[in-house]
């Protein structure tokens, strides 16, 4: 079958106003029905139209610590907070002599003073 798009649905679905995916979570006991995060979400509105682009540079949205998979999941509002305490930075000589050394900031500092 053919599917034609319908402009005029289209334009009214891109102009709804939505919450921020990272403001609701899934209500309790329930696998389909959801609401907002009582506090600690995104607290934003937008329309739909704008969706992608917002939570792709949301401040609340869950992104990965860059010294790997060991650290869970920080918002990315608080990430660089989270890089200044981590435990697990990896020596920045890794690839080059191979060294597995991984630790906190000040750990790094004194490793860096005898690794090659």
């Amino acid at each position: 079958s053919v599917v034609v798009a319908n402009l005029a649905i289209s334009d009214h679905v891109g102009e709804l106003l939505i919450h921020c995916k990272f403001g609701c979570q899934v209500k309790e006991g329930t696998t389909d029905e959801w609401e907002l995060i009582p506090e600690g979400g995104c607290p934003l509105t937008f329309k739909n139209s704008e969706r992608r682009l917002h939570e792709k540079n949301c401040e609340y949205a869950l992104v990965p610590c860059p010294s790997g998979p060991t650290c869970a999941k920080v918002m990315r509002k608080d990430l660089n907070k989270h890089i200044r305490v981590c435990e697990h930075t990896p020596c920045p000589h890794l690839k080059k002599y191979e060294c597995a050394f991984r630790g906190g900031r000040e750990q790094l500092s004194e490793h860096l003073k005898s690794c090659q």
